[in-house]
């Protein structure tokens, strides 16, 4: 089966997007959470909303407790989710959620939640954000795909810039081959192409940006339709005429192979 990493990232989202509203609705004033999904057992802690530079998180020792109770039924459907990822070099460690809450003005109750697989130290990224709210999980953007070089000399600039011309992988290998990709080398590197590969979407079109000593490329995925995930058991109610609606269950994801190539396609009543 080849792995899809834009239906796992999707899976990793709603499966974190419920316990996430239900913290932020239980511990209201909290403004963020951090999940550390590679703890023992597996956790979160809040976040305040702080101006840029300052410390947001801190302890609050009833929110940990909620959250590690909430994500003990999360967590074997995660585990399976990383297995599977294994053939890229993804392991638990490398699994990052966090949710904001939005404004009431916005939408009353309305949770951010971002999912990512992160490789290399912070090398590669593959992430999306989605929209929750009561109780359902909606995809409005793309997912992306990061890539992040160290580049201290201005003069290299150009020369990278006319090798993501050619699309992500052409900028990847140019910057394997001038040993330039963040905390890795052309062997660490490697990998990412293999990453490339599992990644649905046009890598043939990605956006070169570079602020001094960071080159990052994006590519985004091929979403260009909004995507509702609903709970299975309310699915059959839903009066959604052409939305494209895929059904989960609250604490197994999906539950049905998310990061096949057949399971990313979207559902069509």
């Amino acid at each position: 089966m080849k792995i899809n990493l834009v239906a796992a990232v999707d899976e990793l989202i709603v499966l974190h997007a419920g316990i996430a509203a239900t913290l932020l609705k239980e511990f209201p004033k909290t403004y963020g959470i951090t999940f550390n999904l590679d703890g023992e057992p597996a956790g979160a802690y809040p976040r305040a909303d702080v101006p840029p530079g300052y410390a947001s998180g801190y302890s609050h020792a009833k929110f940990e407790r909620r959250a590690e109770k909430l994500l003990r039924a999360t967590t074997p459907r995660l585990l399976e989710i990383v297995d599977s990822l294994a053939p890229l070099g993804i392991r638990l460690r490398d699994v990052v959620v966090a949710a904001t809450r939005l404004s009431a003005d916005i939408a009353p109750d309305g949770v951010v939640v971002t999912g990512a697989f992160s490789g290399g130290l912070g090398a590669a990224a593959v992430r999306r954000e989605m929209l929750a709210t009561k109780g359902r999980v909606l995809g409005l953007a793309a997912a992306e795909f990061h890539l992040i070089g160290i580049v201290e000399d201005r003069a290299l600039v150009p020369a990278i810039d006319e090798a993501g011309k050619d699309g992500l992988l052409s900028g990847l290998n140019h910057l394997i081959q001038t040993n330039l990709v963040l905390n890795c080398d052309a062997t660490q590197a490697s990998c990412f192409r293999d990453w490339l590969d599992c990644f649905p979407g046009n890598p043939e079109n990605c956006e070169g940006t570079y602020g001094l000593p960071i080159y990052r490329f994006i590519a985004k995925s091929n979403h260009n339709e909004q995507v509702l995930y609903v709970t299975s058991e309310t699915y059959e109610s839903l009066d959604i005429g052409d939305a494209n609606v895929i059904p989960f269950d609250p604490e197994r994801g999906f539950d049905i192979a998310p990061y096949t190539q057949a399971a990313a396609k979207s559902f069509k009543p």
